[in-house]
């Protein structure tokens, strides 16, 4: 059964709100943008029966099927594109295989599908806020761990009627469910867009009404309490009974002057008629001095009733005005009879599933019954009105030439300017190909300067390489030199066995960072690299020594050790990276 409209717009009137919470007061926003309630076809919502959806209007309600169960489908609301405004809507999700089945509204979409925010609830008492950006949905609402989804104790839960307000103003959102103050959140970089619904795959629910208000008033407003019910619709019974003896006398009034301009234009006629038959016989006027007299005396008279045709023309005018008044109070008193006639719907059904009565109910729903034939009478009265006054406003049509006059030299003008924009265009091909001349240039510059570097590179190692060979042949002189003097390097290498580093074995995946300051055939004795900090060497398979200084993570660290020993006068000192 579909929610009471007027239950629900009641729980909105008697419902305390967090006034510390709240931020966007809704008495601005009275004037109806959107207002499907969802009691006949759709003039902003489709209807889709296919393998994957099945959106139909059943009993008063906009029931949804999603059958597809990978992915979400978005239902956009035609002329819904708004910047500041009020949304109200009821949705109940049903029983579904899907667990996660949930049900969302769309704010601000974009024309391009890139750009939406979307506010939505589940079956188990949740809500999640996300935007969409790119195509790509960033979460806003607080519950990271569970997808976004946040538990509120005022959330219904499965086959249970939720009523959803957002309020937006300033790219700021304040969000009501069931009539109690749920959060607040801000988009800054969503100005406008257009609304709808966005349902989860393998989800079954249904919308009982989608409203959307801004700013401004309507000429009638509204209240919902039973008291006034009655008062509002005598009113607008006076004001249907006032409408429809203004619009007969109107009418009147109409067919007279058409009358009266159709008998001006006939003697008008019947004056040129006269003026040719007196310039044919002007010489026989002389003979008719009396008849002659009598026709100008008839020519004068004629001619001021033709100057009336101005002032009935203006009347006219004028009365075209009234009518188009009077037709948009008889819409706005449609409206009301609309809503009227949705709230006595809405307690007609409530009422058939209630399973006892009360006497003074009955009483009640007998009057609502008077009321709802007294305005169907109304309704019916207020159409064949309406449809005269269309009528008679059909000659203002006409004006829409001149709009379209408008709209051709606007584009001849679009059109220029579309002329300028080729130009321009033409240009900055120019200028893109001499930026790709350029850029190509740039890569050129850049390969011969990598291969510089790789050749450096590659110098550097043939350096480090004769560096190495070079400390070898140093070593063997000083052996040789040892030899001539009568010296075992056994016996030095004994003596100074206490003062040697210990070599280290780089095994491992850690990756570490040494300055390499040396390559020796002998282990190097403490005092003769004593100024240097935690010093300690490498064996190669050759069996000569490889001298490192530090361990570091980083390599600037290391960077800047290398530098402290090349000022210490180490100056073949460099950067390696090892593996611990």
């Amino acid at each position: 059964m579909k929610y009471s409209i007027l239950t629900t717009l009641l729980l909105i009137t008697c419902s305390v709100y967090n006034l510390t919470a709240q931020k966007i007061s809704s008495e601005k926003y009275k004037k109806y943008y959107i207002h499907e309630d969802f009691n006949k076809s759709s003039d902003n919502f489709k209807l889709v029966t296919s393998t994957d959806n099945y959106f139909v209007i059943d009993k008063g309600d906009y029931l949804l099927s999603r059958n597809n169960n990978k992915s979400e489908y978005a239902i956009i609301a035609d002329n819904s594109r708004v910047s500041d405004f009020v949304l109200q809507t009821v949705i109940r999700i049903g029983p579904s295989d899907n667990n996660n089945a949930s049900l969302g509204v769309i704010l601000k979409a974009q024309n391009d599908g890139k750009g939406a925010v979307i506010f939505g609830i589940n079956k188990k008492g949740e809500y999640r806020i996300k935007q969409l950006i790119d195509n790509k949905y960033k979460i806003i609402s607080k519950g990271q761990n569970n997808d976004g989804w946040v538990n509120s104790k005022l959330i219904n839960k499965i086959d249970e009627h939720n009523l959803i307000e957002i309020r937006s103003e300033n790219n700021t959102y304040d969000v009501y469910i069931n009539s109690k103050y749920l959060t607040t959140f801000s988009t800054p970089d969503l100005d406008d867009g257009s609304c709808g619904l966005l349902i989860s795959p393998e989800t079954k629910a249904r919308v009982s009404y989608f409203y959307i208000n801004i700013k401004g008033k309507n000429s009638v407003n509204t209240d919902y309490t039973n008291n006034q019910n009655s008062n509002n619709n005598q009113q607008i019974n006076k004001e249907i009974q006032t409408l429809k003896a203004k619009n007969t006398d109107l009418a009147n009034i109409s067919v007279d002057q058409e009358k009266e301009i159709i008998r001006l234009n006939q003697e008008n006629k019947n004056i040129a008629k006269l003026q040719q038959i007196n310039i044919k016989h002007k010489n026989d006027l002389k003979n008719k001095d009396k008849e002659i007299t009598d026709l100008n005396k008839d020519i004068t008279k004629l001619k001021k009733e033709n100057k009336n045709i101005d002032n009935i023309n203006r009347q006219k005018t004028e009365q075209a005005k009234t009518i188009k008044n009077q037709e948009s109070k008889i819409q706005d008193l449609n409206q009301r009879i609309n809503l009227k006639k949705n709230e006595i719907t809405e307690l007609n059904k409530k009422n058939v599933d209630l399973s006892s009565i009360s006497i003074e109910q009955e009483e009640k729903i007998k009057q609502i019954q008077i009321l709802l034939k007294d305005i169907r009478s109304a309704e019916k009265k207020s159409s064949e009105n309406n449809k005269n006054l269309k009528q008679k406003l059909s000659k203002l049509e006409k004006q829409n030439e001149l709009v379209k006059t408008e709209k051709r030299s606007l584009k001849n003008e679009v059109d220029k300017l579309s002329n300028q924009l080729k130009t321009l265009k033409e240009i900055q091909a120019k200028h893109d190909k001499t930026t790709n001349d350029l850029e190509s240039q740039i890569t050129d510059l850049n390969t011969r300067m990598q291969e510089v570097s790789n050749y450096l590179n590659s110098a550097n190692e043939k350096n480090t390489a004769l560096e190495a060979r070079n400390n070898e042949l140093k070593e063997l002189f000083i052996l040789k030199d040892f030899e001539l003097n009568g010296i075992k390097p056994s016996e030095v290498a004994e003596k100074n066995s206490n003062n040697m580093q210990e070599p280290k074995f780089l095994k491992g995946n850690t990756t570490i960072y040494s300055v390499q300051f040396g390559v020796f055939m002998q282990q190097q004795e403490s005092n003769r690299i004593s100024n240097i900090d935690n010093v300690w060497f490498d064996t190669t398979e050759q069996g000569s020594y490889i001298y490192y200084s530090g361990e570091f993570n980083m390599p600037e660290d290391a960077t800047s050790h290398m530098k402290n020993l090349i000022s210490k006068g180490y100056t073949d000192a460099f950067v390696v990276t090892l593996t611990k």
